[in-house]
């Protein structure tokens, strides 16, 4: 399970605190009026001009403002301004990784460049820059032929460039971003862009792939406005006559019947509805859909869970402890407050999810050693410490700088992390063993 892979799509991030207080203010008296921004204005938008604009308004703003930054001062300089943004906005903070995403789409150039481009972004905000840069990438190529499918030939070549043992984490990142990408240029038909997937050689390439894509398709239903198209306004060539049209209910298929994004009556479609070979990520992120269905009742999302196929249960609670942490804005205590509606055998799963999801976020694994350090009973503290050393051995290959980093777990735990890393072969006693 050492090269597990879990894709977050509960989108939220930790902003750290930037000393930037005299740019929000800017010593504005008290009787000056600041003037909106609207979409209409020709000028860039500052703070001040996007706090003040509509509501309709402010999404469109903080994403002008950001790509003004990123075109005048650099990639270094937007995630800076996005990392305070998500600080002291609750709507950029809760949007974070799609305004990371249309960075990285907005930075792309070509492809002999692309993994220049990527050393430019940054792990912060679920690495919604990196997937961003892919789907530059694919948009590109839709451009040039729209309507033609991906070969194989490019599908595998695009993330050559990271497939040393040393950029694993890379190689993950941009083979998540090859899902999003299909699901961006086939207009968010969920078979066509898995179908592209399959392309893909390397099994576990492939299994990101398909996160990806998942994670594309559920964000177009529950917040259509995040996807790479709502985000940047753009409208693709070939694909102008889709704008604000229900792309569920839409024939991509040439006749056949069109495949629905979700369906309300069924929790656990479009799992459901699938080939097995895709179920394990789809049902790494089918509680992002339950959830947005139940409105956030986690209670009843367990019981869901709990009707999944029995080889799935394991991973329906993961991401459920996924989400767990995304609802609960990153703290501790509410996010096991909600692992708790899992049943006693899957609660240690939940807890999975959830410290996955917080590495993920900020790709420092002290972060999920203070969330394993909260928990009560010992068998979901191990397993805990277990998966921040799965997320360690995502972030490096060298076994030192491995153990170094297990090293900051608690005494009693470290061995749990190095195992979790592959650093021993020696299983904790109290390791729950995943069926």
């Amino acid at each position: 399970m050492n090269r597990s892979i879990f894709h977050p799509l509960a989108l939220f991030a930790v902003a750290a605190g930037l000393a930037c207080s005299s740019a929000t203010t800017n010593h504005v008296a008290a009787h000056t009026v600041v003037p909106a921004w609207t979409p209409a204005d020709s000028s860039p938008p500052s703070r001040e001009t996007c706090k003040a604009a509509s509501p309709h308004n402010q999404m469109a703003c903080y994403q002008a403002l950001l790509a003004s930054v990123l075109k005048t001062n650099g990639m270094d300089s937007a995630m800076a301004e996005l990392t305070f943004l998500a600080g002291s906005v609750e709507n950029v903070r809760a949007n974070s990784h799609m305004f990371a995403h249309s960075l990285g789409l907005s930075a792309y150039t070509t492809p002999d460049q692309l993994a220049a481009v990527f050393s430019r972004c940054s792990p912060g905000f679920q690495s919604g820059c990196y997937h961003g840069v892919i789907q530059g990438y694919f948009l590109e190529q839709h451009k040039k032929e729209p309507g033609a499918p991906v070969s194989a030939e490019a599908i595998n070549s695009l993330c050559k460039d990271f497939r040393g043992e040393s950029q694993q984490w890379l190689l993950f990142q941009c083979a998540h971003g090859l899902g999003h990408g299909l699901e961006l240029i086939y207009a968010h038909d969920l078979p066509k862009s898995l179908r592209g997937c399959d392309l893909v050689t390397n099994g576990w390439e492939r299994s990101a792939c398909y996160g990806g894509a998942f994670m594309e398709n559920i964000v177009s239903v529950t917040n259509p406005h995040q996807t790479a198209e709502g985000m940047t306004g753009m409208k693709m060539e070939g694909m102008d006559d889709m704008e604000g049209m229900d792309m569920a209910g839409m024939d991509h298929t040439g006749g056949a019947a069109p495949f629905k994004k979700y369906d309300p009556a069924n929790p656990l479609y479009p799992c459901s509805a699938l080939d097995d070979r895709y179920q394990p990520q789809c049902y790494l992120i089918q509680t992002s859909l339950i959830l947005f269905e139940n409105h956030g009742d986690f209670a009843a999302a367990a019981k869901t869970c709990d009707t999944a196929p029995g080889k799935y249960h394991v991973i329906c609670f993961m991401s459920l402890g996924r989400d767990a942490n995304s609802y609960a804005g990153g703290k501790a205590d509410v996010a096991a407050e909600s692992c708790a509606a899992a049943p006693e055998a899957m609660r240690p799963w939940c807890h999975v999810g959830v410290v996955k999801n917080v590495v993920d976020i900020t790709a420092d694994p002290s972060d999920g050693f203070r969330y394993c350090s909260t928990l009560a009973e010992n068998v979901s503290k191990v397993t805990c410490y277990f998966a921040v050393g799965q997320e360690i051995g995502m972030l490096s290959s060298d076994p030192a700088k491995q153990a170094a980093l297990c090293k900051g777990a608690s005494s009693p735990f470290e061995p749990a992390c190095s195992y979790g890393a592959g650093l021993t072969a020696l299983k904790p006693p109290d390791l729950v063993a995943f069926p």
